[in-house]
């Protein structure tokens, strides 16, 4: 026995199964609600795929800013906008001796190497992988900046070690005796050359290391 006209739709919703009878509603409020609700449902689909690329993008991106070939571009990168300053710096200390010979291996890195490579910060996995199920192609660097701007130019035909002072003034030597011999002329007697040879023999290694230059050499980097 119907006691109210008023009908609680919800209720009724809850409690059986009226959708077959379009929720009791008129057809146009049906057709209505029927395109609500797949709008609604596209939506979500649609937010849930976004979300997905968007993580996908975010952890390609992620892993690719610590991978050692994309440091080495962003290495690249950062010295190509100081290139102009940098050679012009080295092609000064080529020609002013004094100011040459003030570079040691303790200074050099403060003065020469920190402000060519302020700015550039070598990245490494963070925090963010832990929740990432897809982590195997993560690379994880252990090297100082300094020490990572060496070892891509090892690739190049830096000595190894250079920092520490392997392959400086490897030309030395040849260099000094292709000095000496334009200086000593051609109208020079051969007793001269003589004793010469024989002066070089007896006391050219000790000389050489008098002489040899322990500043740092820029000419391999």
């Amino acid at each position: 026995m119907g006691l109210t006209r008023e009908v609680d739709l919800k209720l009724l919703h809850k409690c059986f199964e009226i959708e077959t009878y379009d929720c009791l509603l008129k057809p146009e409020y049906m057709d209505a609600m029927k395109s609500r609700r797949q709008h609604i449902v596209a939506q979500r689909t649609r937010a849930k795929e976004n979300a997905e690329i968007a993580a996908k993008r975010l952890l390609k991106e992620t892993t690719m800013r610590c991978n050692i070939v994309a440091q080495r571009s962003v290495l690249q990168e950062h010295f190509s906008k100081q290139a102009d300053d940098i050679m012009k710096q080295l092609d000064d200390l080529a020609q002013n001796d004094e100011e040459a010979k003030n570079l040691n291996f303790a200074n050099v890195r403060k003065l020469i190497f920190d402000p060519w490579l302020e700015g550039f910060k070598l990245e490494n996995p963070t925090d963010y992988f832990k929740d990432q199920p897809e982590n195997t192609d993560l690379v994880c660097n252990v090297l100082t900046e300094l020490q990572f701007l060496m070892k891509t130019l090892e690739l190049f035909g830096l000595p190894e070690d250079y920092i520490n002072g392997n392959g400086h003034w490897a030309t030395w030597t040849r260099e000094s005796a292709e000095g000496k011999d334009k200086k000593k002329g051609k109208g020079k007697k051969d007793v001269k050359k003589k004793q010469n040879i024989q002066i070089l023999k007896m006391f050219g290694k000790q000389k050489e290391q008098v002489l040899r230059p322990t500043h740092f050499d820029l000419a391999p980097f």
